[in-house]
């Protein structure tokens, strides 16, 4: 569990965030004063231990309760303003396990709701990731198979605002220790569940999941639509590559950036 316990008031407008896994859920709760978020009070996971049931829904009833006796446990009495759900993704599971992860997610919905009586929001996970991570929009350099982009292809995504999450990495990379880096530079100092050899359990992931979530809705909310734009757009050769420098201009921020090509790869 990971907890970033501060000083609040039961009068403070919270917001709560969830990555919902059959297995895991993970847990987030923050500040929230309307504009912005604040502190975190609280990162975490909860995985209901397994049990043989007649079938798959008794086996969701089970972890139903279990979240809601959790919830009541732990958040009774806070003032939770709002409630926000990561969206299944269901795009790289079987018909079984999507349908399975559907019904929780509705049946987690209701829960908040008779708790709280606030309905849930959603968020996608792509747009979670681009929307807190604005950074990690990026030119696709590398195809699926792991070949370099050529020259004028490259050139012509960065001068027409092709930009997608994860675009400057290969189609190979672990997504979510990218997410979990990016949220370890924000809190160096948070404890991970570890296995005794020392390897990071899948439950950490949720848990950051469910803080993504959060920062990624809100960050929608208040900037709205992430319209990147390229200027200042400059070539450059050094001796064995093609360099692309640029800004990319989004909301109120400017960041600057560089694409290198390989020489025999142009």
């Amino acid at each position: 569990m990971y907890f970033f316990k501060k000083d609040f008031t039961m009068e403070e407008k919270l917001i709560m965030s969830c990555d919902i896994n059959v297995k895991s859920i993970g847990i987030t709760i923050l500040k929230y004063d309307g504009n912005g978020f604040g502190d975190i009070l609280e990162m975490t996971h909860i995985s209901p231990k397994s049990h043989h049931f007649k079938n798959q829904i008794e086996a969701l009833c089970f972890k139903k309760a279990a979240f809601e006796n959790y919830i009541k446990q732990e958040f009774s009495g806070l003032k939770i303003d709002r409630v926000i759900f990561e969206e299944p993704r269901i795009s790289s599971v079987n018909d079984e396990k999507i349908s399975m992860l559907l019904k929780f997610n509705g049946m987690l919905s209701s829960s908040i709701y008779e708790i709280f009586k606030v309905p849930v929001e959603t968020i996608t996970s792509y747009d979670a990731r681009k929307y807190a991570f604005p950074e990690l929009m990026g030119v696709r350099k590398y195809d699926r198979d792991g070949k370099p982009f050529g020259y004028e292809k490259i050139k012509h995504d960065i001068e027409n605002n092709k930009f997608v999450l994860f675009g400057s990495y290969d189609w190979e990379v672990e997504k979510k220790h990218i997410i979990q880096q990016k949220v370890l530079d924000i809190f160096p100092d948070m404890k991970w569940v570890c296995k005794k050899d020392g390897e990071l359990k899948n439950e950490n992931f949720y848990a950051v999941d469910s803080y993504v979530a959060a920062i990624g809705y809100l960050n929608k909310e208040k900037y709205g639509k992430l319209d990147m734009k390229t200027e200042n757009f400059v070539e450059k050769e050094t001796d064995d590559s093609i360099v692309f420098e640029y800004d990319v201009s989004y909301w109120d921020k400017i960041s600057h950036r560089k694409t290198y090509i390989q020489k025999e790869e142009a």
